[in-house]
C-alpha cells in the first residue's frame, strides 16, 4: 500500500480490508517482530520517513494555571484547593467524634508560606499572603473544615437530627471562612457550602423553621453568599411540602408515591427522597406495592 493510500485511507480502514492480516499480527508474538523488523532497515527507513508525514502532530499540552505550594508536586487547580491541601505540611488533628464514632480530622493546614500560583512548567507568578498576615482567626475556619462533611455523615447513617445540629453548629463559622477567603484571594468561589447544604434540606424534612431562619441569617450577613439565597427559599417551599405530605399520608394511609409528586406540586424525586428519609426515623412507614412505595403514618408523629 503506498503513500497515496495512507494519506487518503485511515488506518482502521486498512486493517478491516485485511481481516487475516490483522488476525496474523495480533498472533504474532512482539519479540518475533521484532526480530522481522530488524532484519529489513531499509523498509523501517522508508516507513519512518512516510509515518512522520502522515502522522498528525498531537497538540500542546493545555497552559492553564496551576497552583503549588512548598512540598508538594500535585498541581492543584485553584488557590483554595492548595490552601488545603496538607501533603507536605505538618497535620494538626483537631477532629470531632459523634455517637457512633465518626472521626474528621483537620483538613486545612497552613504552612509558613502560602500557596504559590505557577505554570505548568512551574514559573513563579505571584505571591500570596501568608496565614499570620491575615486579620481573621485561623482556628475558626480550621475548625469549620475539620467537621466539614459531619452532617453528611450523620444524614446516610440516619441521624438526621444529630446531622442538622452539626450543620447549625458549624453554620457559626462560614462568615469567618467567607472573610478569611476574601482576604487571602479577592473573592469567593467555592460552589459548596455544606452547613447551608445539608442543614437547609435536614430542616425541611424534620419541619424545622427556626433553623431555616438561622441559616438565613447567616446568608444575609454576607453578599458573597447570595447564590445560596435562593436554595433557602427552597428549603422553605420544601418544608411546607413535607408538611402537606404527612398531612395527606395521614388522611389517605396506603397512597401510593408516585401520585404525591402531582399531587403536591413537586418532582417525584424529591418526595421519594422525603418519604425515604422520613420513614428512617419513624414518621412514615413504607411497604412495597409493585413497583412502588404506599406509604402510612410511622410509629412517632413528632419529629
Amino acid at each position: 500500500m503506498g503513500l497515496l493510500s495512507r494519506v487518503l485511507i485511515p488506518r482502521g480502514v486498512r486493517r478491516a480490508i485485511h481481516p487475516v492480516r490483522t488476525a496474523k499480527r495480533a498472533a504474532t508474538r512482539k519479540s518475533v517482530k521484532k526480530l522481522r523488523h530488524s532484519l529489513h532497515p531499509v523498509d523501517n527507513a522508508v516507513y519512518g520517513f512516510e509515518r512522520s508525514l502522515n502522522t498528525k502532530k498531537r497538540s500542546p499540552r493545555s497552559r492553564a494555571p496551576v497552583w503549588h505550594h512548598p512540598g508538594c508536586t500535585i498541581n492543584h487547580r485553584s488557590e483554595a484547593a492548595a490552601n488545603r491541601c496538607s501533603v507536605g505540611r505538618p497535620k494538626e488533628h483537631t477532629g470531632r467524634s459523634s455517637k457512633a464514632g465518626l472521626e474528621t480530622t483537620n483538613r486545612l493546614a497552613t504552612s509558613a508560606s502560602a500557596p504559590v500560583r505557577t505554570s505548568i512548567g512551574g514559573t513563579r507568578l505571584r505571591e500570596q499572603p501568608r496565614a499570620e498576615e491575615l486579620d481573621l482567626t485561623k482556628s475558626t475556619v480550621d475548625q469549620y473544615f475539620a467537621v466539614l462533611r459531619l452532617p453528611e455523615e450523620l444524614h446516610r447513617s440516619g441521624r438526621l437530627r444529630e446531622g442538622l445540629d452539626a450543620a447549625l453548629e458549624n453554620l457559626q463559622r462560614v462568615p469567618a471562612f467567607v472573610d478569611r477567603e476574601v482576604a487571602e484571594y479577592g473573592r469567593f468561589q467555592i460552589d459548596s457550602i455544606p452547613p447551608i447544604d445539608s442543614g437547609n434540606y435536614l430542616a425541611a424534612v424534620l419541619g424545622d423553621s427556626d433553623a431555616l431562619t438561622k441559616i438565613e441569617k447567616v446568608v444575609a450577613s454576607r453578599t458573597e453568599l447570595e447564590h445560596w439565597r435562593e436554595s433557602c427559599d427552597v428549603a422553605q417551599h420544601d418544608l411546607k411540602t413535607v408538611v402537606a405530605l404527612r398531612e395527606h399520608v395521614d388522611a389517605h394511609p396506603g397512597c401510593v408515591q408516585p401520585e404525591m409528586g402531582s399531587l403536591l406540586g413537586t418532582s417525584s424525586d424529591k418526595i421519594r427522597s422525603f418519604a425515604y428519609d422520613l420513614s428512617r426515623i419513624g414518621v412514615l412507614r413504607r411497604e412495597k406495592s409493585g413497583r412502588s412505595y404506599a406509604l402510612f403514618a410511622g410509629r412517632t408523629s413528632t419529629l
